[in-house]
């Protein structure tokens, strides 16, 4: 998204250029000013970061045997999933760790809930650690 204007930015020509060299340095293809323009024309409303990422899906694909902008823009749906899932708040991402608890007033895993972490913390420091945990199940924890 262009920033500030909730509208998504589409590619400029120089971009359509940068991804058509860096296709150019692998299979050597001519990269001439209407070739850009052929390619702009199909792929230029895709975002750049897209594009970038479509094109490196489009690569990887086995059956892909001389890339076309087709290939670029049949990838582009799955590029953006991919980036947008990316691009997930740290907090909602798995943590590799043990499931945690959510917290029952703000349904968010306790360890990415501030308000929650410093009423178990205060509870410690005025408890010690003997009853926390049933704290936290009585009043924390869904």
């Amino acid at each position: 998204m262009a920033k500030g204007t909730g509208k998504i930015r589409q590619m400029n020509i120089t971009e359509t250029k940068q991804l058509l060299e860096s296709i150019s340095a692998l299979d050597n293809r001519k990269v001439t000013p209407e070739t850009i323009d052929a390619w702009h024309s199909v792929i230029g409303q895709i975002p750049f970061d897209i594009a970038k990422e479509a094109l490196k899906l489009a690569q990887q694909d086995a059956s892909i045997k001389y890339l076309e902008p087709r290939h670029v823009f049949g990838w582009a749906k799955e590029a953006a999933f991919r980036l947008d899932k990316n691009k997930m708040p740290k907090d909602v991402k798995q943590t590799g760790f043990a499931p945690q608890p959510t917290c029952t007033d703000h349904n968010k895993p306790i360890l990415s809930c501030k308000p929650c972490c410093h009423r178990i913390h205060k509870f410690q420091q005025a408890h010690g650690d003997a009853d926390l945990h049933s704290f936290a199940k009585a009043e924390i924890y869904a």
